[in-house]
């Protein structure tokens, strides 16, 4: 090449040679720094904190299952000592690997006891659902949160709404009432249908607080701990109420003493660690994906509830749950199609806080 150029040097300085050479080396520069667009990998990983909230998730029903028909305890009370125990994994973890979790800017608080009050309504409301309606209607119920977090999503949050979402929540929603009403009693009236799309609203509400904590800059941990420190006193004052509230301890004693049964402690424990972590992984993916999409991805705990229940506790797992497990499957298949395209995401993201 350098002979060339000293035979004829004026190709050298020709406009013809610099442009070409000009392209090569900005071609050269590409393919060097963009293998992959920037925000594929952080979407990706939205993805992944959701999915594992999911299976988290899952656990739980399970373990609240064995707590209330083995052990005879109170599902208020089962949910006051699991936000104790919440804190108590949260609070030394935070001492120890990183005290700035721990602070919380005044201007937040208001915001944040909201968010708890949210957070309480959806733990309260919830139990309320499975007292007036079968655990199956219950379940459905609740996740019509989908479509109502993609309305809210759009009218609070300028999320763009888009037909492949429309069809994710429809496979979705499907998918959830044949895994939790296939074989299932189907009991409701109209007390528990109000109650159980009220805790549908509340999930909404809930993953939208997430999201605007995110927004404000929140770190999503900081937010959990709090949240459930709100959520304590409250049903604290839940159980100790002088009227009756299905679920509450029967006394004081009862809810401080929980039980003397150590098999008790130790499945209250394994209900708790994949709920905190669970909790805190989903309020991490909506620091990154839309409320709408995050909310979506957790229509996979009934089906994976079902599975679990069928390994762990030799429940049936019917031909009709396996079809609505996989509509629950394809709906986020479809999301995962959707958080690969940008515009699924939300007009003003927020900015991802490890």
């Amino acid at each position: 090449m350098s002979l060339f150029f000293w035979l004829f040097p004026k190709m050298r300085s020709s406009v013809v040679y610099q442009t070409a050479r000009d392209k090569l080396r900005r071609m050269i520069k590409q393919t060097k720094r963009e293998p992959k667009p920037d925000h594929e990998k952080p979407r990706s990983r939205g993805f992944f904190y959701a999915v594992m909230a999911a299976i988290l998730f899952a656990l739980t029903p399970l373990f609240i299952k064995i707590l209330n028909t083995t052990f005879g305890l109170p599902a208020l009370m089962i949910t006051f000592w699991r936000n104790i125990l919440g804190i108590a994994l949260l609070l030394p973890a935070f001492l120890i690997f990183k005290p700035a979790l721990l602070k919380l800017e005044k201007k937040h608080f208001g915001f944040i006891a909201l968010y708890g009050l949210v957070f309480t309504l959806l733990n309260t409301i919830w139990t309320f659902s499975i007292q007036y309606n079968s655990a199956s209607v219950a379940t459905v119920l609740i996740y019509f949160s989908a479509p109502m977090t993609s309305f809210l999503g759009w009218w609070m949050l300028k999320e763009r709404f888009t037909w492949l979402k429309g069809l994710a929540i429809l496979l979705g929603l499907g998918g959830c009432a044949l895994v939790a009403l296939a074989g299932a009693e189907v009991e409701t009236n109209w007390i528990g249908l109000v109650l159980g799309l009220v805790s549908g609203l509340i999930y909404a509400f809930y993953a939208i607080f997430g999201r605007l904590s995110a927004q404000r800059g929140i770190n999503p941990w900081t937010s959990t701990f709090y949240i459930f420190f709100f959520a304590m006193a409250a049903l604290f004052i839940l159980n100790l109420l002088p009227f009756s509230v299905p679920g509450q301890a029967q006394d004081l004693k009862t809810l401080l003493t929980f039980s003397t049964n150590p098999k008790a402690w130790l499945f209250m424990g394994l209900l708790t660690v994949p709920l905190v972590v669970g909790y805190g992984l989903f309020n991490q993916s909506l620091t990154i994906l839309p409320s709408s999409t995050a909310n979506l991805i957790l229509t996979l705990e009934p089906p994976i509830t079902a599975i679990l229940a069928w390994l762990m506790l030799s429940e049936k797992l019917l031909p009709l749950q396996l079809l609505g497990t996989v509509l629950v499957l394809s709906g986020v298949f479809l999301v995962r199609i959707g958080v690969n395209n940008q515009s699924e995401l939300s007009e003003h993201p927020a900015k991802e806080l490890v």
